[in-house]
């Protein structure tokens, strides 16, 4: 049975907004429209030849969905080092999910060999403003990233990840916040991508990734890497999950490198190297439960534990200025330690203020005591291994 996914030649409308646009279609007859709405202060250069390439990577999860053949049709050439490599993404996430993302095999009359196409210097990264985004941002451009730094010169917002789609006056107050803490560190090219991918109707925590990097792709005329900040570190991420090391590097290929920067810290470490950006601890933003979607709230659970992220490093409260309120101890209180990596970020949160001498603060101890409270859901790859050998 053999699917057929189109890509649209690009409509350029000057030379700073550039729409992309693909299809989707099925053998049952199911067609599924997406976009690329790309805008920047400066050129937005598209590079028609890989983005085959960018479009295979942007809808790889509802292929997998799908199943069967694939034809890729349309402007572009599919790199042949890519194709091998999301044959192995597929693989991966068919062991992990068979029920739900099967294997694939994508074709394409317009193949390129790769092999020998030399890697570009500059680096793109996304960048939402949150904590993950700010640090590795922070630490490459200011020579912090020691062997692994890259020059990073651009970066991109996506309009339709945590901002809505079509939450216009949001996402413009938020783009303005993080276009502030580019301009500080000396980004000056930095592109708005709005996307309906969300319209898929897909698990987002399960393919938000294939977005982003599927999505930076298409800005290759320039950059050999794209670059994501990890949500995690080695040792705590959990699978199946959009990003994780064991996959991420599958949406890449031979001279276009997909990297997920800063796995070797933990958000509470990652805190203590944002601390240093007097710009980022007024401008961060990391809510996306609040009603004002281009700030933060403050007393959902995601402010608290930034907060504390903040505070386990021994950041005074006041110099978190991002944050209208405190994370008081009855804050702390009601935090709902429903899901596994809540408990694992209040776990290192508590790990750290310890070690740096903070145990019998207030705050720290009514945390500790919040957690004792109950059971809690098992966290990170040790106990998924644990349980794997279990069952063995």
């Amino acid at each position: 049975m053999t699917h057929e996914l189109r890509i649209l030649p690009p409509e350029v409308h000057s030379p700073h907004r550039t729409t992309l646009k693909a299809v989707l279609s099925t053998a049952a007859d199911r067609k599924i429209h997406q976009y690329m709405d790309i805008e920047s202060t400066g050129n937005v250069d598209i590079d028609e030849d890989d983005l085959a390439d960018a479009w295979c990577i942007f809808f790889i999860h509802k292929m997998m969905e799908t199943g069967g053949e694939f034809s890729v049709t349309g402007p572009g050439c599919l790199s042949r080092s890519l194709l091998v490599n999301l044959d192995r993404y597929a693989e991966a996430w068919n062991r992990w999910m068979p029920e739900t993302f099967h294997r694939i095999t994508i074709r394409s009359s317009a193949m390129r060999d790769d092999s020998t196409v030399p890697q570009r210097e500059e680096a793109i990264s996304c960048f939402s403003g949150g904590l993950d985004a700010c640090f590795t941002a922070y630490r490459h451009r200011k020579g912090l990233a020691g062997p692994q730094a890259l020059n990073l010169t651009a970066c991109v917002m996506f309009q339709g990840a945590d901002i809505a789609e079509s939450n216009q006056e949001h996402f413009d107050k938020a783009f303005s916040k993080a276009n502030e803490l580019l301009e500080d560190i000396g980004i000056r090219q930095f592109y708005r991508l709005r996307t309906n991918f969300r319209e898929m109707g897909m698990d987002y925590e399960m393919t938000y990734h294939t977005m982003l990097m599927g999505g930076m792709r298409v800005f290759t005329s320039r950059f050999g890497y794209f670059m994501a900040g990890s949500e995690g570190s080695y040792d705590s991420f959990s699978y199946p999950w959009a990003s994780n090391p064991i996959t991420d590097h599958y949406l890449g290929s031979h001279s276009k490198e997909a990297v997920t920067d800063g796995m070797g810290y933990d958000r509470t470490e990652k805190a203590a190297v944002v601390a240093q950006w007097d710009k980022a601890m007024s401008l961060l933003r990391c809510c996306w439960e609040g009603e004002d979607a281009s700030g933060n709230c403050g007393i959902c659970t995601k402010c608290r534990l930034t907060i504390m992220n903040f505070m386990a490093m021994g950041v005074p409260r006041d110099r978190i200025a991002c944050m209208p309120r405190n994370a008081m101890n009855e804050d702390i209180s009601q935090i709902q330690f429903n899901r596994p990596f809540r408990v694992l970020y209040a776990q290192e949160i508590l790990k750290h203020a310890k070690a740096n001498g903070l145990g019998k603060e207030p705050w720290v101890t009514t945390l500790e005591r919040r957690l004792a409270e109950k059971d809690l859901p098992p966290t990170g790859m040790g106990s998924k291994i644990r349980r794997l050998f279990q069952r063995s």
